[in-house]
């Protein structure tokens, strides 16, 4: 499976139609339809964190932004 499909059965598994919280870094509008942020579930887990433990998804190295380095520490943390 493609990670975009896998991520995305992910999304639709544990994600939808369950409250989340949105936490806003420095620039989080990027655009006018696309805003980034940190997702947490109701019981706090966090959704970014879990997709790069999990080897869905990888850390942003093309900015700055509050979790990257503990992103790039994720990304070991799935490759073991």
């Amino acid at each position: 499976m493609i990670k975009s499909q896998e991520a995305l059965k992910c999304l639709k598994n544990y994600i939808l139609k369950k409250e989340v919280f949105l936490r806003f870094d420095n620039g989080a509008l990027l655009d006018g339809n696309t805003v980034e942020a940190y997702v947490y579930l109701k019981n706090k887990i966090f959704v970014n964190a879990y997709f790069i433990k999990s080897g869905i998804a990888r850390a942003d190295r093309t900015r700055e932004y509050k979790y990257k380095t503990k992103f790039i520490e994720f990304e070991k943390v799935g490759e073991i």
